[in-house]
């Protein structure tokens, strides 16, 4: 198969139906004019997208009128716009990558576009991951470029630079060459110039066979996310504190590869998994603060607590009928008729509409707080509720209760305030689930 052939079963691979309108981000050197091209004869509806940075002066504004008069007489749309780079930093072409995205994914918004298609090709792949390597980056660094991300798709990946070239030869398409990238003061001119051609040295296919084995690690690393994904599903969770039991914690970090998956994915960074590992053995109160979650062992259980932040502690409930709230805790009600069997569960509470004063009321339970739990004659304090059921310290600071008139009908995740019950014969009532 000739190029054309090899990428448009490329995209039926990746399930990009004919007539379907993308975006493509357009620079004007040969990847992206030949990626446009391809596009149009596969049967999709392009426009094109350009950012100017004017960090090449001339070469720069000459780039945007090269772009501008392609896709005109390719009779494609194209946008075009002027970004400024803020301050002077290390990293400029991350700095440029992280505007020009957040225009693209504008544009994608203004224009239902589902999709925008980059440029990258095999050579791009494989000099990411020489990058990556020498920054001592984990499997998801090494794996480098994917083919897609959410809505980006990088249709040329599988393809050599060397078969772009010779294709826009063939076909007589022009393109601008960038002098930048002559330039060995950027990282990655200096593994294409230098380090590249000494693999290709020992083997003509050097690049291709390199991009066997990132596919290799790619499905390594989509293996790794699925495991952490199903592992944070089974947590024991309330919606605010997290527990994983001493053999599943120990299980993780028997497993390097997938405790660094798992960590990374609840907020914490490489650098504190030594940290989280070392819990085990620390004093009591030693705590690791990740994005999401604070990190601490309580009588053998470790436990991940949310946290909060600018988090709404108090909720009204007004609506007598049905609804829901997802702030400060995830809670749905309606009215309905209490089942003949029923399993009892911490989560779930069935009080008599007769006896609920609405509005009612959502709040962290505070010191002096008292009920009659469920079955008990007596009322009780809820702080000794609390310590009589075991209940960890992080879990106690984020316990709600519900409150109607200024009474506690339910300590919320725990027991039901036996005022609040149902009467033998009494089946209208309101039902509230914690999500």
């Amino acid at each position: 198969m000739n190029l054309e052939e090899k990428f448009k079963a490329n995209l039926d691979r990746l399930g990009i139906d004919e007539g379907e309108s993308v975006l493509i981000a357009l620079s004007g050197g040969v990847d992206s004019v030949v990626l446009l091209n391809l596009v149009k004869r596969a049967g999709l509806k392009p426009m094109a997208a350009h950012a100017n940075f004017k960090l090449r002066d001339a070469e720069s504004e000459a780039d945007e009128a090269f772009v501008k008069s392609g896709c005109e007489a390719l009779n494609i749309p194209i946008f075009t716009k002027t970004l400024s780079l803020q301050g002077i930093s290390s990293d400029i072409q991350g700095q440029a990558r992280k505007l020009r995205y957040q225009w693209f994914s504008e544009l994608m918004d203004e224009n239902t576009i589902r999709f925008i298609f980059t440029a990258h090709h095999l050579d791009d792949r494989l000099e990411t991951f020489f990058i990556n390597f020498l920054r001592g980056t984990g499997l998801k660094g090494l794996k480098s470029i994917p083919e897609r991300n959410i809505r980006i798709y990088r249709p040329l990946l599988p393809f050599r630079k060397e078969e772009l070239i010779a294709f826009a030869k063939a076909e007589g398409i022009e393109w601008r060459d960038d002098s930048s990238n002559e330039k060995d003061v950027y990282l990655r001119n200096r593994i294409r110039q230098q380090v590249i051609p000494v693999l290709e040295s020992f083997d003509a296919n050097a690049v291709e066979l390199a991009g066997r084995s990132l596919e290799f690690l790619a499905e390594a690393d989509t293996y790794f996310k699925r495991a952490a994904g199903k592992f944070i599903a089974k947590l024991e969770t309330n919606g605010f504190v997290c527990k994983i039991y001493d053999s599943d914690w120990d299980s993780l970090f028997d497993h390097p590869p997938l405790h660094k998956y798992v960590f990374e994915d609840l907020g914490f960074n490489s650098g504190q998994l030594e940290q989280l590992e070392n819990l085990k053995n620390s004093e009591s109160g030693r705590r690791v603060i990740g994005k999401r979650f604070t990190a601490f062992r309580d009588r053998g259980v470790y436990i991940l607590r949310t946290n909060v932040g600018e988090q709404i502690d108090t909720a009204v409930i007004d609506n007598r009928d049905e609804g829901q709230i997802n702030e400060p805790i995830s809670l749905t009600w309606k009215r309905a008729e209490f089942p003949r069997k029923y399993i009892e569960s911490p989560t779930e509470a069935w009080l008599s509409k007769e006896k609920l004063q609405f509005p009612l009321e959502i709040r962290l339970w505070q010191n002096g707080d008292r009920f009659v739990p469920f079955g008990m004659k007596g009322s009780k304090k809820v702080s000794d509720y609390l310590i009589d059921a075991k209940v960890s310290v992080p879990e106690k600071e984020r316990t709600y209760v519900l409150l109607s008139d200024g009474e506690i009908c339910w300590l919320i995740g725990h027991r039901i305030d036996d005022r609040y019950r149902l009467k033998a014969g009494e089946i209208d009532a309101i039902q509230f689930k914690l999500k």
